[in-house]
């Protein structure tokens, strides 16, 4: 039985016989030593069983290289293993051997149990799932900086449309500042029918483009207008990919307690005017 403190780099174990009569502690490289101390252990021609902490992720490479080496895996809950760390020396400590030593103890008392790697379906929903949380949390990021440099630059905007907007996001995208926008009237009224569609009417049209030839904010500087610009560029990138992952992820969305969380966080982020 081999039982692994897992870290990044430098791994410690310690290896012992059936009846832990025989124990070995070992420190190893993994990138540079783990393919040749699996070699060595299947060299030893009996049935080896490892034994790690359930870590993040640091030692994901390290389970599976084991387990295409035909090992029997085991897990050792990380609780389990800090609640015990006095059993060895008396100490409330932890360091990686004395962590090794405790990994192999809570498998001989059968505290342990056998690891159950995850579907191939949990996994694809898993990343799915980050990637969704990657891009909503970046878009209310933008979403917030947009709000912060419109009350700067062009406030009452914010009084005429919502901040979550496409309009006023394409609005900024493409013209960047009210200056932009009251220097450009006529394209820039009809650019606003053309995304807002029939849920734009033509009273609020008119009410931006008065906004921006009257606006009380602070006028932008070129660098401030291209800022702004890029802003809005990534706001729609985020909103198109949340709403390219959110039709996958939906139905497992329901069955969870987030799922009103994060409909709610993505409908805000989709006002179509």
């Amino acid at each position: 039985m081999l039982a692994v403190d897992v870290a990044k780099v430098q791994q410690y174990a310690l290896l012992t016989n059936q009846g832990h009569t025989q124990t070995w502690l070992m420190q190893w490289g993994h990138l540079e030593q783990t393919a040749y101390l699996i070699e060595q252990l299947k060299a030893l021609g009996v049935p080896i069983t490892v034994v790690m902490e359930s870590t993040s992720t640091y030692g994901d490479s390290l389970r599976y290289q084991c387990r295409q080496a035909g090992f029997a895996i085991y897990q050792a809950n990380a609780k389990k293993v800090h609640d015990a760390r006095e059993i060895y020396d008396g100490v409330p400590s932890l360091h990686d051997a004395k962590l090794a030593w405790l990994i192999a103890k809570l498998h001989k008392d059968g505290a342990t149990k056998l690891w159950c790697e995850t579907s191939m379906e949990a996994r694809r929903m898993n990343a799915l799932r980050l990637e969704y949380e990657l891009h909503q949390d970046q878009h209310l990021r933008n979403r917030n900086r947009l709000e912060a440099y419109l009350r700067r630059h062009w406030p009452e905007v914010l009084t005429i449309m919502p901040l979550e907007s496409v309009t006023l996001e394409q609005l900024i995208k493409t013209y960047g500042s009210p200056q932009e926008v009251a220097a450009q009237p006529a394209q820039a009224a009809s650019a606003m029918r053309a995304w807002g569609k029939s849920g734009l009417t033509a009273e609020k049209i008119a009410n931006v483009i008065a906004s921006a030839k009257n606006t009380l904010g602070e006028p932008c500087i070129e660098a401030e207008r291209h800022f702004l610009m890029a802003l809005a560029s990534e706001l729609q990138h985020g909103r198109q990919q949340c709403g390219r992952l959110s039709k996958p992820l939906k139905p497992s969305l329901k069955m969870t307690a987030h799922y009103g969380k994060w409909a709610a966080r993505l409908a805000k982020s989709q006002q179509p005017y």
